[in-house]
């Protein structure tokens, strides 16, 4: 059971990592906002336009918080959960701010 919420979860992650890659690069790109991240804004000013390759260490994580399931899958889907938290308010945010 909980292999099938992390694997929807997971999913979820997915698609909300790529909505915010998206949304931020058409916020910066409106020139209506920036990178309020600063590890991201250092990332992107370090790397160019290739700053969003960092979008796949999220499947490392996912990874490594499946196999951390075995031992503590409450945590597991704690912290999945709030990292899908963290990817909707900032999508959402991209949004708001491109309808502004």
């Amino acid at each position: 059971m909980i292999h099938a919420i992390l694997a929807v979860l997971f999913i979820i992650i997915a698609v909300l990592n790529y909505l915010d890659y998206a949304s931020t690069t058409a916020v910066i790109a409106s020139g209506k906002g920036h990178e309020a991240n600063p590890v991201m804004a250092w990332l992107m000013k370090v790397t160019g336009p290739y700053w969003a390759l960092y979008k796949l260490v999220m499947i490392p994580i996912g990874w490594m918080i499946w196999k951390a399931s075995a031992t503590d899958p409450l945590l597991s889907v704690a912290v999945t959960a709030l990292a899908g938290a963290l990817f909707t308010y900032a999508v959402l945010n991209n949004y708001k701010i491109l309808r502004a």
